[in-house]
């Protein structure tokens, strides 16, 4: 677990305990008291579920970025090989005549 993780865990720990605490010494009859203690349950487990779904959100936002940056990277890489390669195979075809006319050449024949 990151820092970051243990640091929030301690600190809804604390805060629930804090609650439970306050809540337990308050003048207040067992009925209420368990009532009281009930509705900061629904309120903690609330909080939580909605952060957990706000961090999901973004960790699926980040995560389609990441997917759509890397498809345009690899387009874009593509496009500069598909460059390269067409730059090479005109290289290698206007040199192909050259070089096999001056073999010819060079061996006695003519071309």
């Amino acid at each position: 677990m990151t820092t970051g993780g243990k640091i929030a865990v301690a600190a809804l720990t604390g805060t629930a305990v804090g609650l439970l605490t306050g809540i337990l010494v308050a003048p207040a009859s067992g009925r209420e008291t368990r009532k009281a203690i009930g509705s900061k349950y629904r309120d903690v487990t609330g909080s939580i579920a909605d952060k957990k779904d706000e961090l999901v959100g973004r960790f699926q936002n980040l995560k389609n970025r990441l997917a759509n940056a890397g498809t345009e990277l690899a387009g874009e890489v593509r496009e500069e090989l598909m460059k390269e390669i067409s730059t090479l195979e005109n290289r290698l075809n206007s040199g192909i005549p050259k070089a096999v006319k001056a073999e010819l050449n060079g061996s006695g024949k003519k071309a």
